[in-house]
């Protein structure tokens, strides 16, 4: 609906246009509505998941997780946090961006709260996921045999399945801070830089 104002012009404009020029106006707007929702359709398509999970036994990965968190919301970029026991593993084929922290349990395991995951993924021989940008920052104790395992057995099979690795695996003996310091600096650097490159290209 017009304003009073600017519905006085396009009738004034339509009464003293030609034949001719009313159907350049017609394919003027045609045009300008269809690179608008061309546009939209585009920009919502680059909207991607950016989303991290943690596997936690003792409670180290899901400290890391929830100030990944907290740093990545302080640079406004929206990422989505879930524990891997409450995750919905039919989403992970729509996943973009994935982050993952897992600790190791015992001899090489995974913790119990990431066991559903762990077993889904190494036994699903369909699941291929070709869109997916993973890292993993693997917790562990170097007094342990098995050192890591638990994080080195899903990075190597997300891998294996189709995910692109942006960042390679990190792992963290029990004096992890440092290490997962310089984890944690490399996702966010690298999501700025994605978020940099989407703002210039709109």
């Amino acid at each position: 609906m017009l304003s009073e104002s600017n519905n006085k012009t396009f009738f004034k404009l339509i009464q003293e246009s030609s034949q001719e020029e009313m159907i350049w106006m017609c394919g003027y707007i045609s045009g300008l509505l269809f690179y608008k929702n061309k546009n939209s359709k585009e920009i919502k398509k680059e909207e991607e998941k950016i989303t991290l999970v943690y596997g936690t036994e003792t409670g180290n990965a899901k400290n890391l997780a929830f100030d990944v968190y907290k740093k990545a919301k302080k640079e406004k970029i929206k990422i989505k946090l879930i524990s891997l026991d409450q995750y919905c593993l039919r989403d992970l084929e729509k996943e973009d961006y994935f982050f993952i922290i897992m600790s190791t349990h015992g001899e090489g395991n995974p913790p119990s709260s990431a066991k559903s995951f762990f077993d889904f993924i190494h036994q699903n021989k369909n699941l291929f996921l070709k869109n997916m940008k993973y890292s993993v920052l693997a917790l562990g104790d170097k007094s342990y045999t098995y050192f890591c395992k638990a994080g080195e057995d899903v990075d190597k099979r997300l891998y294996d399945i189709g995910a692109i690795r942006i960042i390679p695996l990190y792992k963290c003996d029990v004096d992890y801070e440092n290490q997962a310091d310089k984890w944690v600096s490399e996702i966010l650097n690298f999501l700025k830089k994605k978020i940099k490159k989407y703002v210039e290209k709109f």
